[in-house]
């Protein structure tokens, strides 16, 4: 279930959390190549191979060095943000999955009880009340 929810802002939480991992899977492949590609005797090459393996050298480095740098700027944004409590954010509850008959959401002093409810669906439901907590005490 999800209340309150500013969903520009969760994307953005996301996204951070997404892309550090997608950076983390690029830098450890272009590491494990690079020390391959260095371990290589490029003296017994052809001028023209040891050449195509020096650009790729350059190429995957100034890459890693340019994924790095996003890595730490992303990291440092994760560790700034902080969710907050926006006035055009969804105050809606939203159930993701099934409600089943007679189940009651409460938030606060506001409750909301759900009759019987033919198909399991998603559904959304307004609660009519400010969502100040994200904690949701949902009694059976």
């Amino acid at each position: 279930m999800t209340s309150g929810v500013f969903f520009p802002e969760t994307d953005r939480l996301n996204y951070l959390r997404t892309r550090l991992k997608s950076l983390s899977i690029q830098l450890a492949k272009i590491s494990d190549t690079l020390k391959t590609l260095n371990g290589k005797n490029l003296s017994n090459l052809r001028p023209a191979l040891r050449d195509a393996f020096q650009l790729r050298i350059d190429i995957l480095t100034q890459r890693q060095l340019n994924l790095e740098t996003e890595r730490e700027q992303l990291a440092e944004e994760l560790l700034q943000f902080s969710l907050e409590e926006h006035p055009t954010a969804n105050a809606k509850i939203n159930v993701l999955g099934a409600v089943k008959e007679g189940i009651i959401v409460s938030l606060g002093r506001a409750a909301k009880r759900f009759p019987a409810i033919s198909a399991a669906r998603p559904l959304s439901s307004k609660i009519p009340m400010r969502v100040d907590s994200a904690f949701l005490p949902i009694h059976l």
